[in-house]
């Protein structure tokens, strides 16, 4: 089973790989704690687009294709990973 969709993020200026179609959109799927293994600390923009290339399935080597304003974008909607959710039992 895949993992869950969480959002997507249309893309201001699309980017290929390798000469391959252009990606106009990053889906993003749930990501889990696997995923955070080699992720490069402290927390910086690189360590978002690392979560960004494990959570939209897409090599890293496309999302350093990103322009810079699709970047921040990406950075911004990896961030919302982090969000606290509704506290458990809490109604």
């Amino acid at each position: 089973m895949g993992r869950k969709e969480i959002s997507r993020l249309t893309l201001d200026k699309p980017v290929s790989f390798d000469d391959g179609p252009k990606i106009k959109e990053l889906i993003f799927h749930e990501i889990n704690a696997g995923d955070m293994g080699d992720m490069p600390l402290p927390m910086l923009p690189k360590s978002y687009l690392f979560l960004a290339a494990a959570s939209t399935g897409h090599p890293k080597a496309l999302i350093d294709k990103l322009s810079p304003f699709d970047a921040m974008m990406t950075i911004a909607e990896v961030e919302t990973f982090f969000e606290p959710g509704q506290a458990t039992g809490s109604t």
